[in-house]
């Protein structure tokens, strides 16, 4: 009687299948994996690695290392030589050897190399495209995950293609029309065009069901919609506990300047410069009393800036930072936070009160003609934005594809960091920066950069662009002077280019951008927007949304077409 594979399982200790309660054959083996179309099953036994029919018989003489199912009627094997695909009667379908072979979907399969390179091969064995990777995943309906020697994951097409130019730190295929995908700042859905569905993050996003989907953060678990509308709340860790310790967590903000000084204090002692050491040869070096240092010491290590291994005191990956010696050095960001930004955040109160920048209110002139009249804190400010960019502009490039164009200006861009990172990327690029005179004083002139004058509120130069950057500028200013200076940026724009907006966008749902709109206004007057409020300011100045990338963790880039 011939047995239906279909209805064949796998037995409890994997040694054979079991068709309707009963085995479907009497040969035992060491290992068998279930049947896959046309009726093959991959077995291993004292001989070796091989496939066997519904009987149990083998399909051909040939013994391999190991043997996977059969997917688009070839099979991954594993033999002397390395990994391949076979035929039902065991012989190869092409004479190369891989370090790893994935399994057949949609006629292309993904591959590894012998140097650790990824790439998808055809049903010839032969590769796709010239392009390698260091990760390719499996097709699903023309489309599959790749990761980029700098870690980015991305959409291709069988040609190797990107499908969007978004990258992000992971990436799934799509599934009814979207796929999840991860950034600095957590999980959330794309469509096809890589464009997020929603500003939300999540530590877990499920693909969506007819819908819907569920997803969880630190606030619970809920079901979404396609556009990230809560639907439903699931569980509730806000609300699922009266012993939340929220006592104890309005005590730790009301003291929160105790680390903000334990750090200033450690800087002004030297104890960051002196690490690693004993206690002993810090009181040296730091000239406190042992008691003394110990006390700021402990205080340090519970706020993880530093560690100790036995009586060695060092650094940790946090207090690295507070150090000149890091590429990314937060030491002039100390300096400048703790000085007239902290005397005007005392005075938030009377801001609000007056509705009055706090800075203005105290100093009589607005933060950027203050460091103008003061060059030594220009100087002090424009490090600080340099530091910033290093870190929070590295995947602008990534992100954005500037193939298409040729001059590049970067709007208010101090010293030139985020440019000169494009122009390095992007050899064909002729790059710009407006700023102040005193600012463009202290940027480094290089090929291909020209550096351009510009006061926001005077006569704007005559020149033209058909890309513009417009990083983190017009948070300084509140509504009516933004826009005047969007219409003036609409003005070098050419009719065929583009601008993007890089901002940190303010959620008026969970709060998110809440305090650092607090800050622009407590210092220039200005203010952080929704997604809706940048679309409406650029509209004015004939500007329309085209999309919106997430940057890292604050930030999201706003890309604007000229009307």
């Amino acid at each position: 009687m011939q047995l239906n594979w279909k209805q064949y399982n796998v037995s409890q200790d994997e040694t054979h299948h079991i068709f309707k309660g009963n085995p479907a054959y009497p040969h035992r083996f060491l290992r068998v994996l279930k049947f896959h179309p046309p009726g093959i099953a991959p077995v291993k036994d004292l001989s070796g690695a091989y496939h066997i029919s519904p009987n149990g018989a083998p399909l051909y003489s040939k013994r391999y290392y190991k043997t996977f199912g059969f997917y688009c009627d070839l099979a991954a094997v594993v033999d002397e030589e390395g990994w391949f695909h076979i035929f039902h009667d065991g012989l190869p379908m092409y004479k190369e050897r891989y370090a790893w072979c994935g399994n057949f979907q949609e006629g292309c399969c993904a591959v590894r190399d012998v140097n650790g390179n990824y790439f998808h091969i055809n049903m010839r064995g032969k590769a796709l495209y010239s392009q390698i990777y260091a990760y390719a995943g499996d097709f699903h309906d023309g489309v599959a995950v790749v990761q980029e020697i700098n870690g980015l994951h991305y959409h291709v097409d069988p040609h190797g293609l990107k499908i969007h130019s978004q990258g992000f730190l992971d990436l799934d295929t799509f599934h009814k029309g979207y796929a999840r995908a991860k950034d600095a700042s957590g999980w959330f859905h794309i469509d096809r065009q890589g464009n997020p569905l929603y500003l939300t993050r999540y530590t877990m996003v499920e693909p969506f069901y007819n819908g819907y989907a569920r997803v969880e953060n630190e606030e619970g678990l809920r079901v979404i919609d396609e556009k990230g509308g809560v639907i439903q709340e699931l569980y509730s860790k806000n609300k699922s506990s009266l012993n939340k310790g929220s006592f104890h967590k309005v005590s730790k903000d009301l003291v929160s300047y105790w680390k903000l000084y334990t750090l200033e204090a450690a800087t002004k002692l030297q104890i960051f410069a002196s690490l690693p050491g004993t206690l002993e040869t810090l009181v040296a070096k730091t000239l406190l009393k042992p008691s003394m240092l110990e006390k700021i010491l402990l205080a340090l290590l519970e706020i993880d800036y530093v560690e100790k291994i036995q009586n060695q005191w060092k650094l940790s990956e946090k207090g690295m930072f507070l150090t000149s010696k890091h590429p990314l050095s937060l030491t002039h960001a100390q300096g400048l936070w703790m000085a007239e930004h902290l005397e005007a955040w005392k005075e938030v109160a009377t801001s609000l009160q007056q509705e009055q920048s706090s800075f203005e209110h105290l100093y009589r002139q607005n933060w950027f003609d203050f460091i103008k009249n003061n060059p030594e804190k220009e100087a002090f400010y424009h490090q600080v934005l340099s530091h910033y960019a290093s870190n929070d502009y590295q995947a602008f490039g990534e992100v954005i594809d500037c193939t298409k164009h040729q001059l590049v200006a970067d709007i208010g861009g101090s010293t030139g960091t985020l440019i000169k990172m494009l122009l390095k990327k992007y050899p064909h690029i002729e790059g710009a920066i407006l700023d102040r005179p005193s600012v463009l004083e202290k940027c480094e002139l290089q090929p291909r950069l020209t550096t351009i004058s510009l006061d926001f509120f005077k006569k704007w130069p005559k020149c033209s662009f058909d890309g513009i950057i417009l990083s983190r500028v017009l948070h300084d200013w509140e509504d009516r002077k933004a826009l005047h200076i969007l219409k003036e940026v609409r003005k070098i724009t050419q009719n065929n280019g583009r601008l993007y907006i890089i901002e940190n966008l303010l959620d008026k749902d969970s709060g998110r951008g809440a305090l650092l709109n607090l800050n622009m206004w407590v210092m220039t007057g200005g203010k952080e927007r929704t997604l809706e409020e940048f679309e409406n300011l650029c509209s004015q100045a004939k500007f329309s949304l085209h999309a919106v990338f997430p940057l890292n963790t604050p930030s999201s880039i706003l890309v604007f077409d000229p009307l």
